[in-house]
């Protein structure tokens, strides 16, 4: 049972600053420390991507520009799997994300760089690349002057599949 309880905690450590890739709420909308999610208006941290949360749970849904061969309208961040979504971002590039956040000219926490990187990048990509083989779309972006990242979304139904920083 404690080996149950230590690997709980190891879980926790690991998602719960992902979990924290939504918007901050203000004082006047909810308690600290809690996010705003699209799926449920105000949930903690802990709620949105638990370890028995489902795949299509919505972490965050982004405003997404029109371009190239993908309608404008919102690109959803689905707490996803080893394949996509939010736990992909997590397992697989958050090495990427904390060396990019810690390379930024204002130093902030990894998970609100990855979510300035999305929105910034879904709402004014300066370049994209679609896949119909993959039916995915690559938008490549730069939420500072020093730092392109690119966010792959799904030509289907807009969702977030994978986001990275580029090196640079």
């Amino acid at each position: 049972m404690a080996r149950h309880g230590a690997r709980r905690r190891w879980w926790w450590r690991l998602w719960v600053p992902a979990a924290v890739l939504g918007v901050s709420a203000t004082a006047t909308d909810s308690a600290p420390g809690e996010v705003l999610a699209p799926a449920a208006p105000v949930a903690t941290a802990k709620a949105v991507c638990t370890q028995d949360a489902p795949t299509l749970t919505t972490v965050r849904s982004y405003p997404r520009r029109a371009v190239a061969e993908l309608a404008g309208g919102s690109s959803p961040l689905y707490c996803g799997n080893t394949k996509f979504g939010l736990r992909h971002i997590v397992i697989r590039h958050t090495a990427d994300w904390r060396a990019a956040a810690a390379a930024a000219p204002v130093v902030v926490p990894w998970p609100r760089f990855v979510d300035t990187a999305l929105a910034t990048t879904l709402a004014r990509p300066q370049s994209v690349r679609c896949d119909a083989r993959r039916d995915t779309c690559a938008l490549r972006g730069a939420p500072t002057p020093e730092q392109e990242v690119v966010v792959v979304v799904a030509r289907a139904d807009g969702k977030v599949i994978t986001a990275y920083p580029l090196e640079q």
